[in-house]
């Protein structure tokens, strides 16, 4: 990999979701932790690796390398993925953080309509963060197997 900056690097989610089974199977490299809901709780989907680019390749020991996790996505599951320009946007010294992006997610059982879902947390960021400069990216994917 060419790093003309070696403070360059970037997050990835990647997963494949196997829709008989539910079973998905995925790479998370330093990007913010999805969310799975079902019955109002809520699970994360734990990082498994770094970030890429922030160490070579060969310069990594083998239990910091990407490793795959899974988890079995049920009928009537919500996950959530998002960038951290979610999380990460601000109001004066306080972020949106995880806690308040999660009580919304929370709500995803009891509205259908993910489309619907969606508008409402970007709205409740843009109330959050109004009149704030963001430098990031707010990018927010829903998926629920039905």
């Amino acid at each position: 990999m060419h790093r003309p900056d070696s403070r360059s690097f970037v997050t990835l989610f990647a997963g494949w979701l196997d829709l008989e089974s539910g079973l998905l199977r995925y790479v998370n490299a330093g990007h913010p932790e999805p969310h799975l809901v079902r019955g109002g709780e809520l699970r994360t989907l734990e990082a498994t690796g770094v970030p890429v680019g922030v160490m070579s390749e060969s310069a990594m020991k083998p239990e910091v390398r990407w490793r795959e996790g899974e988890v079995v996505v049920q009928r009537g599951e919500t996950l959530a993925l998002f960038s951290d320009g979610i999380t990460e946007a601000q109001r004066g010294d306080e972020f949106f953080d995880f806690e308040r992006l999660a009580a919304i997610v929370k709500e995803a059982e009891a509205e259908r309509d993910l489309a619907a879902l969606s508008d409402r947390i970007i709205a409740r960021i843009d109330e959050f963060a109004a009149g704030e400069h963001r430098a990031d990216d707010v990018t927010l994917v829903l998926l629920r197997r039905e």
